[in-house]
């Protein structure tokens, strides 16, 4: 096989890679062709430069979060949202990222360190988080969260 034959084959897979996942860099693919065929013809490893570009490559997934019980006030009326999330973030990660990008009322009701508030009820594919492993629990593709607040004035 030709080096251009090679290199063809090798900008193909590299173009179908970072299709596939969000490169942190935002680098056009020409870039990125680019980029690859001179670290080949200045002698760099091919090996170190794709660990390298793997690095900086981040996968995300979509988490699907609803909010009930009047949790959803906290966040706009919003009854549910998709957030996008790092492969491997946690329940604490998509707490701190609600809390920090999505929650547009009153903080104090709905975090209380890197947790929810007692009185937020948290459920993970219908199944409470506290036979999960709360905090830790690593959330996974097609997770559904749900928020229930069950703090109510009386």
């Amino acid at each position: 096989m030709s080096i251009s034959a090679l290199l063809l084959t090798l900008l193909h897979r590299i173009f179908f890679f970072a299709t596939y996942w969000n490169l942190t860099e935002r680098r056009s693919f020409s870039r990125l062709g680019h980029e690859v065929i001179q670290a080949v013809m200045t002698g760099h490893s091919l090996c170190q430069y794709m660990t390298d570009l793997g690095r900086k490559i981040i996968i995300e997934m979509e988490i699907s979060v609803s909010f009930a019980g009047g949790a959803e006030l906290l966040f706009g009326g919003r009854k549910s949202i998709n957030v996008n999330i790092s492969e491997s973030s946690t329940l604490r990660d998509l707490i701190s990222k609600l809390a920090d990008k999505e929650l547009t009322e009153r903080r104090e009701l709905f975090v209380k360190g890197d947790s929810v508030c007692p009185g937020i009820l948290v459920l993970v594919n219908d199944r409470d988080w506290e036979l999960l492993g709360q905090l830790d629990y690593k959330l996974c593709v097609g997770d559904a969260v749900v928020f229930i607040s069950t703090l109510h004035g009386g």
